[in-house]
């Protein structure tokens, strides 16, 4: 599966794996005003060939959208559209604040210095990873917690 942490200038990208339950960071896509870098989008669909799309759905602590909702949302239909591959909304709730947390982390740790693209796709692996994790008993895309 891949995902995506949609922001209004940059799009995090991730890759996860059910067999490893896990999802790894794999590269910040800029936006060209409100429109995504569909090419590179293709190349990385070609590249892993997912199947399940997960978008990150970002809503305020109560559960309400905003216009960062709606854009997360009109990136899912557009995904639905080009690629005919399911497409999930995750709640992506505090996973910027976590990929920071984590990035944070690895530099005190002395590995490297981080950039704002590391937390957007370190963003995006977060949301592919809760996913994973409330899929955990589950056999397929059907059966969902998410945001559909």
């Amino acid at each position: 599966m891949l995902g995506f942490d949609a922001g209004t200038r940059r799009i995090g990208v991730a890759v996860g794996q059910t067999v490893t339950r896990s999802a790894s960071p794999v590269a910040t896509l800029q936006r060209a005003g409100d429109c995504p870098d569909w090419a590179a989008i293709s190349e990385l669909i070609d590249q892993w060939r997912p199947d399940l799309l997960i978008v990150g759905m970002p809503l305020h602590a109560d559960g309400a959208g905003s216009e960062s909702s709606r854009m997360a949302e009109a990136l899912a239909q557009a995904l639905r559209e080009r690629f005919s591959i399911p497409v999930v909304l995750q709640d992506e709730r505090l996973t910027s604040a976590e990929a920071r947390s984590q990035l944070k982390q690895q530099r005190q740790a002395g590995r490297r210095r981080t950039r704002k693209t590391d937390i957007d796709k370190t963003a995006a692996a977060i949301i592919v990873q809760s996913w994973l994790a409330e899929h955990s008993n589950h056999g397929g895309h059907g059966e969902s917690n998410s945001i559909d």
